[in-house]
């Protein structure tokens, strides 16, 4: 008896303090009420904002893609890069952009030094943009970037260019310890500081490149002009049916039945075994 009523007493409470835990809600219910829409509404408005993210960084990759099938990649490499400079394809656009032109600067070094350094310097400049703009985002862009950076400086052979190439490699080495780039990095170092290193480029740098190939070089020919073909003369020569060279003006056919001299065959056929 004592236990049920107990047990009626604690249902009271209960009920007694939910009450007045709702009654001291009721003023706030429409507060409570515009929070949980407003989290929905934020919910709502993040996923359709990433859905719309992703498809504008899919259609940035889809430039990327179409520049590099163009004719001329590198120049639509940069206005891809010009349209998106922080983002990933951007910066990979000016990255495809910069090695070209380091590649190309490097080639010309051998035969147009005038054509060369303004391509070298160009690349320069790019692997730097390519280095601050993905700087806390891309650091393995940031890494490449230095790196091809430090390479086109070194390529330019100058005392000031190598020393800016000695600080851009030492700082990837320092920068990127342990990366794919480091080691080689800190060989390019210590082969800067070598005298004989900074002799060669003194030398290289004032060298007469070799002139551009031209006709007659090993491997290139003349360029094919097909307007250039002679044309056959307009008489040909007609063979009659039945014509022998070797009956005219006196010439006779060889013989048919007689070997070389030299051909180990005999001249004469032998004559047959005589039989038993």
């Amino acid at each position: 008896m004592k236990s049920e009523r107990r047990h009626e007493l604690k249902e009271n409470e209960l009920a007694d303090w939910l009450e007045k835990s709702i009654d001291s809600i009721v003023p706030y219910t429409k507060a409570i009420l515009g929070g949980i829409v407003a989290i929905v509404v934020a919910f709502l408005a993040y996923t359709l904002w990433q859905s719309q993210a992703a498809a504008a960084e899919q259609a940035n990759w889809d430039q990327f893609y179409a520049a590099a099938e163009a004719t001329d990649a590198e120049a639509e490499m940069i206005k891809v890069a010009e349209a998106h400079p922080k983002e990933a394809a951007g910066l990979w656009a000016r990255l495809y952009a910069a090695d070209s032109q380091l590649a190309e600067g490097t080639q010309n070094l051998f035969t147009n030094r005038a054509a060369a350094r303004p391509k070298l310097r160009e690349a320069a400049e790019n692997y730097r943009a390519v280095a601050e703009n993905a700087a806390g985002k891309f650091e393995p862009l940031v890494e490449r970037a230095i790196y091809g950076e430090a390479k086109a400086y070194e390529a330019l052979g100058e005392k000031s260019d190598l020393d800016a190439a000695q600080k851009l490699y030492q700082q990837l080495v320092e920068q990127f310890a342990g990366g794919a780039l480091a080691a080689d990095a800190e060989k390019r170092v210590a082969d800067l500081k070598k005298p004989a290193t900074k002799e060669f480029y003194d030398w290289f740098v004032k060298a007469t490149p070799l002139p551009p190939p031209s006709v007659g070089t090993p491997g290139i020919g003349p360029a094919f002009d097909p307007s250039n073909v002679p044309t056959p003369p307009a008489e040909t020569t007609t063979v009659e049916p039945g014509f022998d060279p070797f009956q005219q003006n006196g010439a006779t056919a060889p013989p048919t039945d007689l070997a070389p001299a030299d051909s180990g065959v005999p001249a004469e056929t032998p004559p047959a075994a005589p039989q038993p």
